[in-house]
């Protein structure tokens, strides 16, 4: 503290504890040597101050002497003003030097000369009003006058006291406001006076200066003094007052410097406390705007230029206090001023550079939570409707459950203006923060990049939120973030190529090692970084660069997961509404029973546990799927497709792109594709009218990219994710969707077809633990979108190239497996259902049963609905898509294929037998469209089916052959069915009554046949379907004759031996020529017979 007085002081005027000592000498010897105490004069003065230091309290003797003496010099003053009134052209204001005097020197100008008036106390006068804190300058003159009195100075000396320090030493009756008279000083400031004036040198104004800051004031915090001091100053300075310049300068530094010791001293003065504390945090009023008293920048300029050694003990506790402020600040609290206190410390390259360097910027031992709490950034991104203190469920959705639309579209409306304000806020002040300084670009950076490594257990299944930052807090980050980088991302995406792909893989910034790679090992993508392959990133990243994987980053961790959460409070909300509705439904039975009260608190605990979750949710809606936000993340994004289209193919290739694929995209994190569909998922599902304005072409063309070459991508759920994104663009009777899209460009006409039917095969197997179930609502996306492509003629005619391709038989294959699954499993459930219904029927069927067993009798029946429903939907789309795929003659030929053709012919026979045969009447259900179940049209399109694929007379045998389902009294059910519900116009009925005939006829020759044939030698039957081979093959590796068509099927689901489950494919299988011999002459040995 010392060095600090010195550094002020300009010299040596303390220096330390040995100067101190001699002082206290000298200072004993004061009374006997008249002669050494003038010539020591610069010490005296500085012990003087030393003891004011150490002493802040008038003696009592004192004080009340000062009382007299200051009620003796009002008494005279008053008799001086009443004197005065009766000189007329004198109006200047009277001052009464003593009290011993008759007279008083009344000035009019500090410089003119005065003319000394009698006193006189005929008339009694109103005195002169005086202002309080403006200064007013001095008359200028050729000479400054001296005030003659007990203290002579010049009167621009009185001036910079009365007028700018607002100090008297003469007694005043009138002070101003907030000025203060301090007659303890006389005395001592007496001891310099010379040549009959006391000159206001720096020791003198420091001594005066000391009683002040240690006399109190009421209402005058010292800060806010030293603050007006130095505004005063200023006025004067720019006013261009006649006033000694020096002294002006003399007393700012007196002012930097005490205002530095009440900031980091404050128990050596008065006042040195407000509503924030003590110490440094005094200044908080004044950074934040609350005080009449402006705090400048010149002033903040100027004590940081006379300051810089001692800047932490000052500021670190005002960005502590900031950051305890802000975390208990709630959305609807005012933030602004404190990001305005940020904002104008920040601007100063001295607190930039010190604020980077504290504990609570960037501390390597915080975690996710205490990045958003303990951080000083955090702090200003925390207020938020999704934060976790709970404040906005209460002030906007405190009883969520039973708020109205309009209430809650009202809440919205409010919430989101608010939050709007935020970020724009913090807009503004991260972009006033990262121009002060190329250092401040490098501190946030480093922030961002440790805030979301630090929170990517918000990524996990099993979120620890005491680790975690809170929704709100991420969300703020991926808004704010989003807005920075509309700087680049315009609509052509311009500046894509300034984005540098190594800059990622390298891992400069951002730690990917634990993240998985889109087409490669976490491995191979470090060995590409090390040997070249990948090359470095460039020496010096481009802001955009990093602000761009900044913001990918942190959208990984704040839309997607928050989403997920979303999803997980709608399954418990629609436990609660089940469980609510079982105890409702029962309510007659148990309220009078002793079990009454207990049911009563389940309701009334369920209740409040859905206020509560519908309470999260509305607060994380406000904030997540506000549009605009939504509109700007979706130009990101966006942005972010044309960068991965570059870099998966730089040189623009045509589809399918060439294997492998290329290593710098083959190493690129999942998030970076997962973050892009994930969001268009739930924005096109949920929202899709936020994107009627926003140019979508440029994400088809990512989705065909993806699609075409699927060996890019080893995730399927990706791929699954683009599919269910572009079954959202087929018009539906629920949305017009977006069909243009589907016809934006050549690519999509050219390779959409055959890339979904490979789709529909690959998801077979997704490595889930749930794959079986998750495929089939997948493949529903797939069959929407095919169903619609069929109806465009430019796609129609990619249809019928595809059974040229492998793909085509093994998608038909899963067509057929997924249909009959699906359709037997939706018809049991069904039946199920059926029985309930009876069962329900009954109003005493519950008599017998307890609350819970109740509730699981209805839970049950519950998810039979769903699962039946979510079948038929299923069982449907693969109808109508075998229905128009049989429609033509070209595609007809794949699907008689000696592997596919029985397969087909049973799975039809199956769902006739199921339809009309004598089990029909248990598939009757009340309100069968609720379960998207319609038996009529389901009858015509199967029979529209069998007609199709009756032009093939391979077909017509098959269905004969299948020994399980076919019998010719179904099909004649069906075609008196079709005649009495007139589900056919009578064109259609011949044709189906004709293939009935044909079917009659091909049964009664298959009959015979195999009456003709006998018994079937062993050595030339299937060994797993028991029928005569055709063409038999021998399996390499287990040596076992079989059908061709059989272990084609086979292979279709399985490609290995299914008798020892070695690796088989097509290409390996051994003609059996000696089997086949045998068979044929056997043959025609039956037939000589």
């Amino acid at each position: 503290m010392k060095k600090m007085f010195l550094k002020f002081r300009g010299g040596g005027d303390d220096d330390g504890d040995d100067d101190n000592n001699n002082n206290d000498e000298n200072n004993n010897n004061n009374d006997s040597n008249k002669d050494k105490m003038e010539t020591d004069e610069q010490a005296l003065a500085e012990e003087r101050r030393r003891k004011r230091l150490e002493k802040f309290q008038i003696n009592d003797e004192e004080l009340i002497a000062a009382a007299a003496a200051q009620q003796q010099l009002q008494q005279q003053q008053q008799q001086s003003q009443q004197s005065q009134q009766q000189q007329k052209g004198n109006t200047s204001p009277v001052r009464t030097p003593n009290t011993t005097t008759t007279t008083t020197t009344t000035t009019t100008s500090p410089l003119k000369p005065v003319t000394p008036t009698p006193i006189t106390t005929n008339k009694p006068v109103t005195p002169t009003p005086i202002t309080t804190n403006k200064p007013v300058a001095p008359a200028p003159t050729t000479k400054d006058s001296i005030r003659q009195c007990d203290i002579p100075m010049t009167e621009s000396n009185y001036y910079v006291l009365e007028k700018i320090f607002l100090i008297y030493l003469q007694p005043n009756n009138n002070l101003p406001e907030k000025s203060i008279y301090l007659p303890s000083v006389n005395e001592q400031i007496k001891e310099e006076i010379k040549d009959g004036q006391l000159k206001l040198d720096k020791p003198v104004l420091d001594r005066i200066l000391v009683e002040r800051l240690s006399t109190k004031v009421q209402g005058v915090p010292a800060v806010e003094y030293l603050i007006s001091c130095f505004n005063r100053i200023q006025q004067t300075i720019k006013k261009k007052m006649a006033i000694d310049q020096q002294i002006l300068k003399d007393s700012t530094e007196l002012v930097l410097l005490y205002f530095g010791l009440v900031l980091t001293i404050p128990d050596m003065f008065q006042n040195t406390s407000s509503s924030y504390g003590i110490g440094p945090v005094q200044l908080m009023p004044y950074l934040c705007g609350e005080t009449t008293e402006e705090l400048t920048d010149e002033f903040i300029f100027k004590f940081l230029s006379e300051y810089q050694e001692d800047l932490t003990p000052i500021f670190e506790p005002i960005f502590l206090d900031l950051i305890k402020i802000l975390s208990t600040t709630t959305l609807t609290g005012n933030v602004f001023p404190y990001y305005k206190v940020f904002s104008r410390l920040v601007q100063f390259k001295a607190v930039s550079d010190l604020v980077v360097t504290l504990q609570c910027w960037n501390s390597p031992n915080f975690n996710g939570k205490e990045m958003e709490r303990n951080t000083i950034l955090g702090s200003l991104f925390s207020p938020s409707s999704a934060s976790d203190d709970g404040s906005t469920i209460k002030q906007y959705f405190s009883n969520a459950s039973t708020m109205n639309k309009n209430t809650i579209g009202d809440a919205f409306i409010s919430i989101r203006q608010i939050q709007m304000n935020i970020h724009n806020g913090l807009v503004d002040l991260l972009k006033g923060f990262l121009k002060v300084q190329q250092e401040n670009k490098e501190a946030f950076l480093s922030w961002l990049a440790s805030a979301v490594e630090k929170n990517l257990e918000r990524n996990k299944l099993q979120v620890d939120r005491t680790k975690a930052c809170s929704d709100g807090f991420a969300l703020n980050l991926c808004a704010v973030l989003v807005l920075l980088c509309e700087a680049f991302v315009d609509i052509d995406c311009s500046k894509v190529s300034m984005v540098d792909t190594n800059f990622l893989l390298s891992g400069k910034r951002h730690d990917i090692t634990k993240d998985t790679r889109l087409c490669a090992t976490s491995e191979e993508a470090d060995q590409w970084v090390k040997d070249g392959t990948i090359e470095k990133p460039l020496a010096h990243t481009n802001f955009i660069t990093e602000t761009f994987f900044s913001t990918l980053r942190a959208l990984h961790i704040g839309i997607n997961s928050t989403y997920e959460k979303l999803k997980l409070i709608g399954r418990n909300l629609q436990d609660i509404e089940n469980n609510k509705r079982v105890l409702l439904d029962s309510k007659i039975k148990w309220q009078n029973t002793p079990q009454g009260r207990l049911f009563e608190g389940q309701l009334d605990l369920l209740t409040k546990k859905e206020d509560m979750l519908k309470g999260i949710t509305y607060t994380i809606d406000a904030q997540l799927f506000e549009p605009t936000f939504l509109q700007k993340t979706a130009s990101f994004l966006l942005f972010a497709t044309n960068w991965i289209l570059k870099v998966i193919n730089p040189k623009n290739t045509p589809l399918p792109l060439p294997l492998p694929a290329p290593p710098q995209f083959a190493a690129l994190p999942e998030f970076c594709i997962e973050d892009i569909v994930d969001f268009f998922t739930f924005v096109i599902t949920n929202f899709s009218q936020v994107l009627q304005y926003i140019k979508l072409e440029q994400l088809m063309k990512f989705f065909i990219t993806i699609l075409a070459t699927p060996e890019y991508v080893k995730n399927p759920y990706l791929k699954a994710k683009i599919i269910e994104i572009i079954s959202q663009f087929v018009p539906s009777k629920y949305s017009k969707g977006n069909p243009i899209l589907l016809e934006c460009n050549q690519d999509v006409k050219d390779h959409m077809v055959l890339a979904l039917m490979r789709f529909y095969v690959d998801i077979e197997f997704t490595g889930g633990h749930n794959q079986f179930y998750e495929k089939f609502s997948y493949r529903h996306y797939s069959s929407l979108i095919l169903k619609y492509l069929w109806s465009i003629p430019d796609f129609r005619k990619k249809f019928t190239e595809t059974p040229k391709d492998p793909i085509f038989i093994k998608f038909i294959n899963m067509l057929i497996n997924d249909s009959i699954y699906v359709l037997d499993e939706a018809l049991a459930k069904l039946a199920k259902i059926k029985e309930n219904q009876t069962l329900f029927d009954d109003p005493n069927w519950d008599k017998d049963l307890t609350p819970e067993q109740r509730k699981e009798k209805i839970e049950q029946n519950d998810l039979n609905e769903r699962i039946c429903k979510s079948n038929l939907s299923l069982a449907n789309s693969n109808i109508d898509m075998m229905l128009f795929l049989s429609s033509d003659k070209t595609i007809i030929s794949g699907f008689m294929r000696p592997e596919l053709i029985d397969r087909i012919s049973a799975m039809m026979n199956y769902f006739l037998a199921l339809i009309v045969g004598p089990k029909c009447t248990n598939l009757k259900v009340r309100e069968p469209e609720k379960y998207h179940f319609n038996p009529k049209v389901l009858l015509n399109q199967l029979t529209e089916i069998y007609v199709n694929f009756g032009r093939d007379p391979r077909f017509l045998q098959s269905v004969v052959r299948d020994g399980r389902s076919f019998k010719n009294s179904l099909f004649q059910t069906c075609e008196k069915i079709l005649q009495r519900e007139r589900l056919k116009n009578d064109h259609e009925l011949d044709e189906f009554s004709k293939l009935v005939i044909k079917l009659e006829q091909v049964a009664k020759e298959e009959e015979q046949a195999e009456e003709d044939l006998g018994d079937i030698p062993d050595e030339f039957c299937d060994p797993i379907l028991s029928t005569l081979m055709t063409d038999p093959v021998i399996l390499p590796s287990s040596k076992t004759v079989i059908d061709r068509q059989t272990i084609l099927r086979h292979l279709l689901s399985d490609q290995t031996d299914p008798f020892n489950r070695s690796h088989l494919t097509p290409e390996m299988l051994i003609d059996d020529v000696e089997t086949k011999k045998k068979i044929d002459e056997w043959l025609a040995s039956k037939k000589k017979q």
